[in-house]
């Protein structure tokens, strides 16, 4: 019985000693955090978190490929827009809306800029134009030569969404009369139905409509013979306009750095636009 009474007290002692042990480790090495992340005392900012500005929201219109691809946040628009915000060290978040919303800064408190719509604010700080809308009018062989807006009211026509806005009075004048005028918010389809010849004409970018043309070709082998009516400026030139000017001056430092580098025609070649 002795000896298995100085047994139980040796083991005693060797977990009393491990258990102290450990509780000593527990309670002074930085590295044990018992599953849970260190916040620091309120009040406390790290370096890094100070010298980080906040990300950019820019308020972009919706997808319209090769420009914008929503999905991704990529496209040869997008694109210009992080590498000139990444020169100056800013991050950029995206906020996609309708192009009625973008075109009248509507409800857009927590934006800091937009993009993908026609520079009409004169209010806000306007960036350097970076991109063109080449807009004209795509019609079928199988229709007569369109040359003049005048000729517009004699078709039916496909457009993209406020094209009677951007594209001026004279444009809304021609249109009003034209027996079946529809303006579509997804480009996609737009591109679609005039393949398949439910419209005489579109009216749209170039590049977009090259991009779908491919894109059904190769799909689904919609093929239509077309031409090419340029009725407007031939370009729109495109930028961003911000509420806060400081912000704009960036951007544009950022911008002007990307063309001295060639960045912008390495982008135009890597999403094959139109010249």
């Amino acid at each position: 019985m002795h000896c298995n009474d100085q047994h139980d007290k040796y083991q005693r002692s060797i977990f009393r000693t491990i258990y102290v042990f450990f509780l000593c480790l527990a309670f002074t090495s930085p590295a044990v955090s018992f599953g849970k992340v260190k916040k620091p005392l309120l009040g406390q900012v790290s370096a890094q978190d100070t010298q980080k500005p906040p990300p950019v929201f820019v308020g972009i219109g919706y997808g319209k490929p090769p420009y914008i691809f929503e999905e991704t946040h990529q496209g040869f628009f997008l694109d210009i827009i992080d590498r000139a915000f990444k020169n100056v060290g800013r991050e950029v978040r995206y906020v996609y809306l309708p192009t009625r919303r973008l075109l009248r800064f509507e409800g857009l408190d927590k934006i800091d800029a937009i993009g993908g719509a026609p520079m009409v604010n004169k209010d806000h700080c306007q960036s350097t134009r970076f991109m063109q809308f080449q807009n004209v009018v795509i019609y079928g062989r199988d229709v007569p030569d369109i040359k003049t807006l005048d000729d517009l009211k004699k078709h039916s026509l496909a457009a993209f969404q406020n094209a009677k806005i951007i594209l001026g009075p004279d444009y809304r004048k021609a249109v009003s009369r034209s027996p079946n005028y529809y303006e579509m918010i997804n480009q996609r389809s737009q591109v679609r139905v005039f393949l398949k010849g439910r419209f005489d004409a579109a009216v749209m970018d170039r590049n977009i409509f090259q991009y779908w043309m491919n894109h059904f070709r190769d799909t689904e082998g919609l093929i239509r013979s077309y031409k090419i009516a340029r009725l407007f400026n031939w370009e729109t030139n495109m930028g961003l306009e911000f509420k806060d000017p400081d912000i704009c001056n960036q951007f544009n430092r950022g911008l002007a750095q990307m063309k001295q580098a060639g960045l912008i025609a390495k982008l135009r070649s890597k999403y094959r636009m139109l010249d």
